[in-house]
């Protein structure tokens, strides 16, 4: 970047969204000061604006009030957009009423997001998925019909082209894990994936990059990446490569129980990755921490410098339940729960604001909140997953047993 900029690179150029150097810096998971100091040095203009109103400052305070928004701060920047925020339900509704309303809607994203781009994606159809899934088999009422709806897509789309999955690199997704909680079975596509997961595993274990996410929190990092495959490894391993399978998973969980996760989400796929590879001695360490990050409101937040929200917190208790085997009436858990119920919406969901750097067209997906949508689905489907294991008092949840 320096380079760029000594041989005349403008700072301030915008790309076809608005977006600057700054405001991706300002934004950026991985915080950096020196860069953020370079541009400012070369002529970069903290005011200047992105096609939604947002600047460098409001970018910076999407990730809380960091070291990067007092610097912008002390350069005169101020923030040009203030967040409206739907209100929280007056009265709050008990964990049965809370799911009988959130439910539908998640069904209904789930339906309309499938319809409208013809292709799965993670916020408005896997989360929803594995969250419909798990309220139905604790006996709640969720629409029969939309269940196996992931598979019924694979099945035209991907389940057809598993010799390009097989050449593919990389690591399991959202994708996966939705099928694998559907019970989706081992057929020669899911051979490919197997197959593919085993070559591309790294020498120390993980799958996934270590680089930054432009689109948090929802993108891969490798201790997520690595959860999601020991899920579908154990699940899609064919017959002739289990032992190796098996042998790998070893290996992923190794690399887990060494990794520290910087944020709260990557310690719920720390815990989520080593309970499904059959156990780890270090749970209760890892159980410990997460339960002392929860705050004084009874939620969790993404990121040491965020507030609580449903999302760090629904995933939070759905990992303490399911990963951990924490009982929904602990204190600690409870606590979350009335944070939950606290805040949910009045139509059922829950509100998340994006913090992610959006590159693809948007579309209405059937979920309230419109461009924050997307977060606050994935939210709901978190929070439906951490009542209903408060509703039913079963500490295992979906994929615990």
């Amino acid at each position: 970047m320096k380079l760029l900029l000594e041989r005349g690179a403008n700072p301030n150029l915008q790309g076809n969204k608005g977006h600057t150097a700054l405001m991706a810096t300002a934004g950026a998971v991985r915080r950096n000061a020196e860069m953020m100091k370079t541009l400012l040095a070369a002529g970069a203009d903290p005011a200047l604006k992105d096609a939604e109103g947002y600047n460098s400052l409001d970018w910076a305070l999407r990730q809380g009030d960091t070291e990067l928004a007092a610097l912008l701060r002390s350069r005169g920047a101020q923030p040009s957009f203030r967040l409206a925020r739907p209100a929280a339900i007056s009265e709050p509704r008990t964990p049965a009423a809370a799911l009988e309303k959130a439910i539908p809607l998640l069904a209904l994203v789930e339906s309309t997001s499938i319809k409208k781009v013809a292709c799965v994606n993670c916020h408005n159809n896997s989360l929803p998925a594995v969250a419909l899934r798990g309220a139905r088999e604790a006996g709640l009422s969720a629409p029969a019909e939309l269940i196996g709806h992931h598979a019924q897509w694979y099945e035209k789309t991907n389940g057809r082209r598993w010799e390009s999955t097989l050449w593919l690199d990389g690591s399991a997704t959202y994708l996966e894990w939705a099928l694998t909680e559907e019970g989706y079975p081992a057929v020669i596509s899911t051979d490919a994936i197997a197959l593919r997961l085993l070559r591309s595993q790294r020498e120390n274990g993980r799958w996934g990059s270590d680089g930054d996410s432009f689109r948090p929190p929802l993108s891969n990092t490798a201790i997520k990446s690595t959860a999601f495959s020991i899920r579908t490894l154990a699940a899609w391993a064919p017959p002739r490569v289990r032992t190796l399978a098996r042998e790998r998973i070893h290996l992923a969980a190794g690399f887990l129980e060494q990794s520290t996760a910087p944020d709260t989400q990557d310690l719920v796929f720390q815990m989520l990755g080593l309970k499904w590879a059959g156990g780890s001695s270090a749970m209760p360490e890892l159980r410990d921490r997460l339960l002392s990050l929860q705050r004084e409101d009874g939620g969790w937040g993404q990121m040491p410098t965020m507030s609580s929200d449903a999302y760090a917190t629904g995933q939070a208790l759905y990992a303490l339940s399911a990963a951990a085997g924490v009982p929904a009436s602990r204190e600690a858990y409870q606590r979350g729960v009335r944070y939950l119920l606290k805040n949910q919406i009045e139509d059922g969901s829950w509100f998340v604001p994006t913090r992610a750097f959006g590159f693809q067209p948007y579309y209405e997906g059937g979920f309230p909140h419109g461009v924050h949508q997307y977060l606050s689905a994935s939210a709901s489907s978190w929070a439906v997953m951490a009542l209903t294991a408060a509703r039913s008092g079963d500490a295992a949840g979906p994929s615990g047993q």
